[in-house]
């Protein structure tokens, strides 16, 4: 959520490794990468609550200050 009342859609690829040593031989964690699956315009107002549904893949709700709840559908999530 950018605050303007879009909602980005990510999805984050692990790193190889974890962590690697540094040059004191201690562990430093390792950022993975994001890739943008999808944007929309939900609102004119920032979205202020969102809510995925843990048992319905892509599902979700979220509000906005326009007062107004909107109800997510995602597909081919699991293309992905």
């Amino acid at each position: 959520m950018g605050g303007n009342g879009h909602l980005n859609l990510y999805k984050y690829h692990y790193p190889q490794n974890r962590s690697v040593k540094d040059e004191n031989d201690l562990p430093v964690g390792v950022i993975g990468r994001i890739e943008l699956l999808n944007e929309k315009n939900l609102a004119d107002q920032p979205i202020v609550g969102l809510d995925w549904n843990v048992d319905k893949m892509g599902l979700g709700c979220c509000c906005s200050l326009d007062q107004q709840v909107k109800v997510l559908i995602c597909t081919k999530l699991n293309l992905y």
